[in-house]
Protein backbone atom coordinates (compact mmCIF):
# COMPACT_ATOMS: atom_id res chain seq x y z
CA UNK A 1 0.00 0.00 0.00
CA UNK A 2 1.10 3.08 -0.88
CA UNK A 3 0.93 6.50 1.70
CA UNK A 4 -1.11 9.41 0.30
CA UNK A 5 1.85 11.60 0.42
CA UNK A 6 3.60 9.05 -1.90
CA UNK A 7 -0.07 8.64 -3.64
CA UNK A 8 0.16 12.23 -4.33
CA UNK A 9 3.59 12.75 -5.61
CA UNK A 10 2.73 10.08 -8.61
CA UNK A 11 -0.35 11.48 -9.56
CA UNK A 12 1.78 14.91 -9.74
CA UNK A 13 4.42 13.45 -11.83
CA UNK A 14 2.52 12.19 -13.89
CA UNK A 15 0.17 14.74 -14.33
CA UNK A 16 3.64 16.84 -15.40
CA UNK A 17 5.15 14.70 -17.75
CA UNK A 18 1.60 14.99 -19.57
CA UNK A 19 1.89 18.89 -19.15
CA UNK A 20 5.19 18.89 -20.65
CA UNK A 21 6.08 18.81 -24.33
CA UNK A 22 8.09 15.35 -25.77
CA UNK A 23 10.88 15.97 -27.83
CA UNK A 24 10.46 12.56 -30.51
CA UNK A 25 13.60 11.37 -32.07
CA UNK A 26 12.88 10.13 -35.90
CA UNK A 27 12.79 6.51 -34.39
CA UNK A 28 10.29 7.15 -31.81
CA UNK A 29 7.95 9.77 -34.48
CA UNK A 30 7.92 6.17 -36.41
CA UNK A 31 6.95 3.66 -33.70
CA UNK A 32 3.85 6.06 -32.53
CA UNK A 33 2.23 2.86 -30.63
CA UNK A 34 5.10 2.95 -28.39
CA UNK A 35 4.33 6.87 -27.76
CA UNK A 36 0.50 6.00 -27.36
CA UNK A 37 0.99 3.31 -24.90
CA UNK A 38 3.22 5.71 -22.69
CA UNK A 39 0.51 8.32 -22.75
CA UNK A 40 -1.47 5.76 -22.16
CA UNK A 41 0.22 4.72 -18.85
CA UNK A 42 0.84 8.23 -17.78
CA UNK A 43 -2.76 8.86 -17.59
CA UNK A 44 -4.07 5.84 -16.33
CA UNK A 45 -1.50 5.98 -13.40
CA UNK A 46 -2.74 9.76 -12.79
CA UNK A 47 -6.30 8.43 -12.37
CA UNK A 48 -5.26 6.29 -10.17
CA UNK A 49 -3.21 7.83 -7.73
CA UNK A 50 -4.83 11.04 -7.55
CA UNK A 51 -6.16 12.80 -4.81
CA UNK A 52 -9.02 14.74 -7.12
CA UNK A 53 -12.30 12.87 -6.89
CA UNK A 54 -12.44 10.61 -10.25
CA UNK A 55 -15.80 12.73 -11.19
CA UNK A 56 -12.98 16.36 -11.25
CA UNK A 57 -10.59 14.25 -13.58
CA UNK A 58 -12.92 12.65 -15.34
CA UNK A 59 -14.43 16.54 -16.36
CA UNK A 60 -11.05 17.89 -16.48
CA UNK A 61 -9.36 15.20 -19.33
CA UNK A 62 -12.78 14.89 -21.14
CA UNK A 63 -12.41 19.03 -21.28
CA UNK A 64 -8.65 18.28 -22.66
CA UNK A 65 -10.32 15.62 -25.14
CA UNK A 66 -12.81 18.13 -26.73
CA UNK A 67 -9.82 20.98 -27.20
CA UNK A 68 -8.53 17.98 -29.10
CA UNK A 69 -12.04 16.99 -31.04
CA UNK A 70 -12.60 21.13 -31.79
CA UNK A 71 -9.18 21.94 -32.52
CA UNK A 72 -8.70 24.68 -29.98
CA UNK A 73 -6.24 26.80 -29.42
CA UNK A 74 -3.05 24.56 -27.90
CA UNK A 75 -2.01 27.14 -25.97
CA UNK A 76 -5.61 26.53 -23.76
CA UNK A 77 -4.88 22.66 -23.02
CA UNK A 78 -3.29 21.82 -19.89
CA UNK A 79 -1.96 18.07 -21.35
CA UNK A 80 -0.08 19.25 -24.35
CA UNK A 81 0.48 15.47 -24.90
CA UNK A 82 -3.37 15.14 -25.88
CA UNK A 83 -3.37 15.33 -29.37
CA UNK A 84 -4.99 13.27 -32.25
CA UNK A 85 -2.48 11.00 -32.24
CA UNK A 86 -3.04 9.90 -28.96
CA UNK A 87 -7.12 10.33 -28.91
CA UNK A 88 -7.50 6.68 -29.16
CA UNK A 89 -5.85 5.75 -26.07
CA UNK A 90 -6.95 8.23 -24.21
CA UNK A 91 -10.09 7.71 -25.21
CA UNK A 92 -10.06 4.28 -24.65
CA UNK A 93 -8.83 4.69 -20.74
CA UNK A 94 -11.61 7.42 -19.97
CA UNK A 95 -13.82 5.24 -21.07
CA UNK A 96 -12.73 2.76 -18.63
CA UNK A 97 -12.13 5.17 -15.60
CA UNK A 98 -15.94 6.28 -16.66
CA UNK A 99 -17.54 2.73 -15.86
CA UNK A 100 -15.67 2.86 -12.77
CA UNK A 101 -17.13 6.21 -11.61
CA UNK A 102 -20.19 4.61 -12.27
CA UNK A 103 -19.47 1.81 -10.10
CA UNK A 104 -19.38 4.13 -7.17
CA UNK A 105 -22.97 4.70 -7.49
CA UNK A 106 -23.79 1.64 -5.09
CA UNK A 107 -21.30 2.45 -2.87
CA UNK A 108 -22.16 6.60 -2.52
CA UNK A 109 -25.99 6.40 -1.79
CA UNK A 110 -26.02 9.78 -1.24
CA UNK A 111 -24.18 11.46 -4.28
CA UNK A 112 -25.48 8.22 -6.16
CA UNK A 113 -27.63 10.85 -8.04
CA UNK A 114 -24.90 13.60 -8.64
CA UNK A 115 -22.60 10.94 -9.76
CA UNK A 116 -25.13 9.45 -12.29
CA UNK A 117 -25.54 12.46 -13.66
CA UNK A 118 -22.17 13.07 -14.02
CA UNK A 119 -21.42 9.94 -15.73
CA UNK A 120 -24.39 10.15 -18.30
CA UNK A 121 -23.00 13.92 -18.99
CA UNK A 122 -19.05 12.76 -19.59
CA UNK A 123 -20.84 9.49 -21.82
CA UNK A 124 -22.50 12.06 -23.71
CA UNK A 125 -19.59 14.22 -24.70
CA UNK A 126 -17.48 11.14 -25.63
CA UNK A 127 -19.91 9.69 -27.44
CA UNK A 128 -20.78 13.22 -29.63
CA UNK A 129 -16.84 12.96 -30.61
CA UNK A 130 -17.59 10.07 -32.94
CA UNK A 131 -19.70 11.94 -34.85
CA UNK A 132 -16.71 14.96 -35.25
CA UNK A 133 -13.91 12.60 -35.64
CA UNK A 134 -14.14 9.33 -38.48
CA UNK A 135 -12.35 6.67 -36.55
CA UNK A 136 -12.54 3.10 -35.95
CA UNK A 137 -10.98 2.66 -32.64
CA UNK A 138 -13.04 5.41 -31.15
CA UNK A 139 -16.07 3.61 -32.25
CA UNK A 140 -14.84 0.27 -31.22
CA UNK A 141 -14.07 1.42 -27.63
CA UNK A 142 -17.38 3.47 -27.70
CA UNK A 143 -19.50 -0.30 -28.78
CA UNK A 144 -17.33 -2.19 -26.26
CA UNK A 145 -17.92 0.33 -23.00
CA UNK A 146 -20.99 1.68 -24.04
CA UNK A 147 -22.68 -1.33 -23.79
CA UNK A 148 -21.36 -1.81 -20.40
CA UNK A 149 -22.03 1.61 -19.43
CA UNK A 150 -25.40 0.57 -20.61
CA UNK A 151 -25.57 -2.31 -18.46
CA UNK A 152 -24.54 -0.66 -15.18
CA UNK A 153 -26.93 1.85 -16.04
CA UNK A 154 -29.73 -0.76 -16.68
CA UNK A 155 -28.90 -2.55 -13.59
CA UNK A 156 -29.45 0.55 -11.35
CA UNK A 157 -33.09 0.16 -11.71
Amino acid sequence: VISDEKDARIADLCKTCLQSTWDLTADEKESKVRYNEGIGYFVSTYFHHSAESLGDILELVIKELDAVVTKSDEDDQVFSTFNRATLPTIYKIVLVQLLAYQKQIGKDNENGFDILSSSVACFATLISYIKIINSRPLLRSALIYGQKFLEGFLSLG
